[in-house]
């Protein structure tokens, strides 16, 4: 069954697009920022027969908090905590990183916990998410996962920013080229995650979601 990413941002849809250009078997849809547009889109993807799509990834941009995650690299998610205090374990993310490994070698790869959060990360909420062990956050993902249902699922985000980078105008273009290009890069490892038998046969994101 066909393998759906789901992008907040129309340019993260893009950088997506032009990554899986010609493949098959593979849906890309945009959901907006934010918890209320993330929430709809998955209401959306959640109504949907089942055989629509048979994998979900969500894929785009993200702040980096923990330490040596620096601009233009990847998280591979192996959690997403909601601003609940709800954890969404991935248990193929190891799969999906080592996908990413293969066909992707020149990335900076991270893998480790993200967290969504309610607003743009800045300053000392940088701080507080890092002493928790988290190493991106984003504000979406949560919200997204719930239309896997009982599929396997996956999330990447490419960094924009960083404590040390924090998102400022002259730089924007700059670094959002940048973060365009990475995530182009890294996105054709998602289908390769999605066919594996073992992505297939490794658990779901239903199964694994806990109280934080």
């Amino acid at each position: 069954m066909p393998l759906m990413v789901v992008t907040p941002l129309r340019i993260e849809m893009r950088a997506v697009e032009a990554g899986l250009m010609g493949a098959f078997n593979v849906r890309v849809v945009r959901a907006g920022m934010g918890a209320d547009k993330a929430r709809a889109r998955a209401r959306a993807l959640s109504a949907l027969p089942a055989e629509e799509f048979g994998t979900l990834a969500v894929a785009g941009f993200g702040a980096g908090v923990g330490p040596g995650v620096a601009v233009g690299d990847v998280v591979v998610a192996s959690e997403v905590r909601g601003s609940d205090g709800t954890v969404v374990e991935l248990p193929t993310s190891g799969v999906l990183l080592e996908w990413m490994q293969r066909v992707s070698p020149k990335l900076t790869l991270h893998h480790g916990p993200i967290e969504t959060v309610d607003k743009l990360v800045k300053g000392r909420a940088r701080g507080t998410l890092r002493e928790r062990g988290v190493l991106a956050a984003d504000m979406e993902s949560a919200y997204l996962l719930a239309a896997a249902g009982e599929r396997p699922a996956g999330v990447i985000r490419v960094i924009t920013d960083t404590p040390e980078r924090e998102l400022l105008r002259p730089r924007l273009a700059v670094d959002g080229f940048r973060a365009f290009r990475t995530l182009r890069h890294a996105t054709p490892a998602l289908l390769d995650w999605a066919n594996d038998e073992r992505t297939k046969s490794g658990g779901t994101a239903g199964d694994d979601v806990r109280p934080g």
